[in-house]
């Protein structure tokens, strides 16, 4: 029987993914926060799929990079290098993005469809203070990049738009 892990389980998409297979009864864990290596490592058992989810809420003009954007991306590498190590029980990596990452820029117009090539520009969230987006982006580019590194597989999920409760199992 596979076994996932769900990181920021108590996110709404977290919520349904866990939900959703029930009928095939897998195993789930979930973990709030992997900001902390040590934690990641241990939540990896043998035959795992990771599900990952980092996020926080969007903020006002301010924007502490140190409690916001370097937990986010710190939380991303400790998880990546952890399948790393795992990569023998861990087949795949599913990041959940969010379409911030890939549609806040200047040419935003003109560019249609949009496709794994198109990034947020950061600069442009910067000046408009978008920094959900700027976050996102950045976190979805560092787990790339490591995957590519490592040879790990890797596939995001950008929900465009999502809707409803979270589910409370």
């Amino acid at each position: 029987m596979a076994e996932y892990l769900v990181t920021g389980g108590t996110s709404f998409i977290a919520s349904h993914v866990i939900n959703a297979p029930l009928e095939t009864q897998p195993i789930y864990r979930s973990r709030e926060a992997l900001t902390r290596q040590s934690r990641c490592r241990w939540s990896l058992p043998h035959r795992l799929a990771v599900f990952c989810y980092s996020g926080w809420q969007q903020s006002d003009d301010f924007l502490p990079q140190d409690k916001m954007i370097d937990p986010d991306i710190s939380g991303t590498r400790n998880l990546m290098n952890s399948c790393e190590k795992s990569r023998n029980t861990v087949k795949r990596i599913v990041l959940t993005s969010s379409s911030t990452s890939i549609w806040y820029r200047f040419n935003a117009t003109q560019v249609s469809p949009l496709n794994e090539s198109d990034w947020s520009d950061l600069e442009y969230c910067k000046r408009f203070k978008i920094w959900y987006g700027y976050a996102k982006t950045l976190v979805e580019k560092e787990a790339w990049m490591i995957a590519a590194e490592k040879k790990l597989n890797l596939v995001v999920v950008i929900p465009s738009f999502t809707i409803g409760q979270i589910l409370r199992g």
